[in-house]
């Protein structure tokens, strides 16, 4: 996979110079920012990337029950379908749904025979068949992402080396003379810790605005009573 972003821009955010930092330290620095967002938002980004699924269902006991036939893959926007498997209790395939390639849904192609999915948004919606009353999975093998990358994303892998570059920069030089003064001369390289402060302050502050348009990953809560509601 690519990385999200170079360091000619970490660069740019932070205005460290290559006698400062070196490039390869600020790769490494991009290596971990791209976990980082990944992490924090639960997605990978990039172009032709594959996942794999399981659903399981449990569907409802009373026969007037509506039966489940939707499914919300995790990634999107989704590029093609290479298998989509129904499987009965026991894991066995008991009926296999049709495909959709990149091409057909860069063509608007949305439906098959069996289901239309809505790729923007991940979601699969059965029309061929429902969910039957016994407990049944789906075994879905997918791609997904961009051709081109998003440039929130670029510019939140920047803000991310960037803050971790300074502070590595700060941490090695935290004896440094910020002045000096030599016969009838005074020389005075302003204060760096103080500069790379505020860099951080201020690239942090637009991590946490990138990552509003682009949504972490929610944490779950379950709640156990002893009965009743609640």
């Amino acid at each position: 996979m690519c990385a999200y972003t170079t360091p000619a821009l970490v660069r740019q955010k932070t205005g460290l110079t290559s006698s400062e930092i070196t490039d390869d330290e600020i790769i490494v620095a991009i290596s971990f920012s791209d976990s980082e967002i990944e992490n924090t938002t639960g997605q990978k980004f990039g172009n032709g990337i594959t996942a794999t699924e399981y659903y399981s269902y449990y569907p409802p006991k009373r026969v007037d029950d509506v039966l489940p036939n939707r499914l919300m893959l995790k990634h999107f926007p989704v590029q093609s379908i290479t298998s989509f498997l129904i499987l009965d209790s026991t894991g066995d395939t008991s009926s296999t749904l049709a495909n959709l390639s990149a091409a057909e849904i860069l063509a608007d192609t949305w439906q098959t025979a069996d289901y239309f999915i809505d790729p923007l948004i991940g979601n699969i919606e059965l029309s061929s068949q429902v969910f039957g009353f016994v407990p049944k999975r789906a075994k879905i093998s997918y791609t997904y992402g961009t051709p081109t990358l998003a440039p929130f994303i670029t510019e939140l892998s920047a803000c991310l080396a960037g803050m971790a570059v300074t502070v590595k920069y700060l941490g090695g030089n935290y004896d440094r003379v910020n002045s000096y003064t030599v016969p009838e001369q005074t020389y005075n390289k302003g204060d760096f810790y103080d500069r790379g402060i505020k860099i951080i302050k201020q690239l942090e502050k637009k991590s946490e605005s990138l990552y509003k348009q682009i949504g972490k990953k929610q944490s779950f809560q379950i709640a156990i009573t002893s009965g009743g509601f609640f």
